[in-house]
This record gives C-alpha cells, sequence and structure tokens, in this order.
C-alpha cells in the first residue's frame, strides 16, 4: 500500500535532476546568449519576450536551488546582501558623480550613431555642459511665446517651380503642415537646409529637409557634435512625455539660470520645434559620460520595450 507515493517520489527526483541540469549546465545563460544574438541579426519582436522570460527563468532556477542546497535563511542572506551591494554601488555613483540616476538606457533611435538604441550610458551632473552660452535677460525670456516655435523644415515650392527648404507651421499633435513661418523680429530663429541620411532598410540615401542651425537674439549656432549629451525630465504641457537623451545645441544664460537647447543627432529638428520647451538646470538628469553596449537592452526588454520605434530605419550623415 506504500508503494503509491513512489511516482510522486520519482517526479519530484525528476524534476530536480531537470533543475540542477538547467543550473549546472549553464543552459539558460546558453539560450539566453542565443536569443539575443537571433534578436541582434533578425530585429524580430519574438526574441524580446523569450529574453525576458529567460531571465526570470534564470533567476528563479538559481534562487530555488539555492534553497534547496542552503536553506531559505542563506538564500535571503544573500539576496539581502545582494539588494545592499547594490543599493550602495547606485547612491555612492549618485553622490559621487552628482547625479541622482548615473545609469540611463538608450530606448530610441534619435541619437544615431552617436549613441544606439539598447546602449547603457554612465551620467554625471549636468554642471558646466558643454555648449555654447548665449546670455539673456528675464524679461527676454518671458516674452518667449513656445508655442509660436512648433515649427519644422519642410519642402516648399516657390513660383518658378523649384523646392527648397523652408520653415512651415507644425501641429505636433496631427503631424501636419500648414502656412510657412514667419520668423521676421523672432528672439529664435531656424535656418533650414538639406541633410542626407540612409535609409539602411532600402539601402537609399535620402535628402530630406531639415534645421542645420538656430539663432538665439541675433547669435547663430550650427551643429558640433562634441557638445555635451543631457538627460532631462519634459516640463508638463511638453510634447515628449519621459526622460530625453539628446544633445545640447545652445545653453540660454537668463539671468544666472541655464535652459538647454537640445536636438538628437538622428532627428531633423530641435526638441523644441516638436513642442518641448528648453529645460531648465532643475530638470536636468545629468550628461553623458560613456556609453556600455548592449546593456540596456536588460532594461527594455524587461520593461516592454520590444520593437524598435520610428525612426530607426535612418541614420542622418553628419
Amino acid at each position: 500500500m506504500k508503494a503509491v507515493a513512489k511516482p510522486k517520489k520519482n517526479s519530484r527526483e525528476n524534476e530536480q535532476k531537470v533543475l540542477d541540469w538547467l543550473v549546472e549546465s549553464k543552459a539558460l545563460y546558453i539560450t539566453l546568449i542565443a536569443f539575443f544574438v537571433l534578436y541582434l541579426l533578425t530585429r524580430s519582436i519574438l526574441f524580446p519576450p523569450l529574453i525576458a522570460i529567460n531571465i526570470l527563468a534564470l533567476f528563479a532556477a538559481e534562487t530555488i536551488q539555492g534553497v534547496q542546497k542552503e536553506g531559505v535563511k542563506h538564500e535571503l542572506v544573500e539576496l539581502a546582501t545582494a539588494v545592499l551591494v547594490a543599493l550602495v554601488l547606485w547612491y555612492g555613483s549618485s553622490f559621487i558623480l552628482g547625479t541622482p540616476a548615473p545609469l540611463d538606457a538608450i530606448v530610441s533611435c534619435s541619437m544615431l550613431p552617436s549613441l544606439e538604441r539598447g546602449d547603457m550610458v554612465l551620467l554625471q551632473g549636468a554642471h558646466g555642459v558643454k555648449a555654447p552660452v548665449v546670455n539673456l535677460t528675464r524679461g527676454e525670456w518671458q516674452s518667449i511665446d513656445w508655442s509660436d516655435y512648433s515649427v519644422i523644415c519642410a519642402g516648399c515650392q516657390r513660383p518658378d517651380g523649384s523646392i527648397e527648404p523652408c520653415l512651415m507651421e507644425y501641429d505636433p499633435l496631427t503631424g501636419e503642415y500648414s502656412s510657412e513661418a514667419n520668423q521676421s523680429g523672432k528672439l529664435l530663429r531656424f535656418e533650414c537646409g538639406s541633410c542626407s541620411r540612409f535609409n539602411h532598410q532600402t539601402g537609399v540615401e535620402e535628402h530630406v529637409p531639415c534645421t542645420k542651425g538656430i539663432t538665439i537674439s541675433g547669435t547663430r549656432i550650427g551643429e558640433d557634435l562634441s557638445n555635451d549629451v543631457l538627460v532631462y525630465t519634459p516640463q508638463p504641457g511638453d510634447t515628449f512625455k519621459t526622460e530625453i537623451i539628446h544633445r545640447v545645441y545652445a545653453v540660454a544664460n537668463v539671468d544666472g539660470e541655464n535652459y538647454y537647447f537640445t536636438k538628437g543627432d538622428n532627428n531633423p529638428a530641435f526638441d523644441v520645434q516638436f513642442g518641448t520647451k528648453p529645460s531648465p538646470q532643475e530638470n536636468t538628469v545629468g550628461k553623458v559620460l560613456f556609453r556600455l553596449p548592449y546593456l540596456g537592452y536588460v532594461k527594455l526588454f524587461l520593461w516592454g520595450f520590444y520593437a524598435d520605434p520610428a525612426g530607426c530605419e535612418y541614420v542622418y550623415q553628419h
């Protein structure tokens, strides 16, 4: 009669053998690497959820085996120690580097080719940002109506039939153009031109209208890829809602307070042209020190950022 319990015992033994094999053979590490390589080669959205599940399964398998071999108390102590070390490293780095968030992941392709989607970036405090500085009075700054600067460079047809880049009124909510913008007498002026971008999906190089520079109170500033890259939080009412990682073109020093004009290296226009105001100093998270390739994918996959966003199919030539 006691033999009835034998199948359950055999089942538990088999489960234990499978668990031991998964951990000791490093099978979950191998499948994780394989899924990630396949994702990089195909960019199929099939692989990110598999990678996320693989990471969770790896954590669960090693935790369960640790509990079985060393006991719950030992595993809890190890887990608490790991969390404590991570917190010490995070807050220690935050203190040393002068930023509330020393690490961030690149989610979009707006900074190609300087920063790629899936990069992890190390940040430091956004003080002494490298970019041209323009001094403005508080009165000049407060006189700016930011709704006037939802403008973008497009192709305008002239009376002779030619098409040339020009500034058009732009509605960021509908994505539609209306009439040609009038910049006369404005504190901020945008310079339109033609940019070359390569579409790696079609293999075709395209020439498209884009913003080539900005003039602030009579000072013209062009692109400089040696300027710092800044991470900032948009303000209420801005078109962009999540943290932005873009290059600083110019710093407006308004009676001692800094505001940053930013633009993605792989975007055709400044952030302000898309309805996101220049970031004040208190909204900055930090400036980029250097990038760590691929490590940011851990955050992207665990947080559900599976598909490449719009704009990843091309790269602007600088």
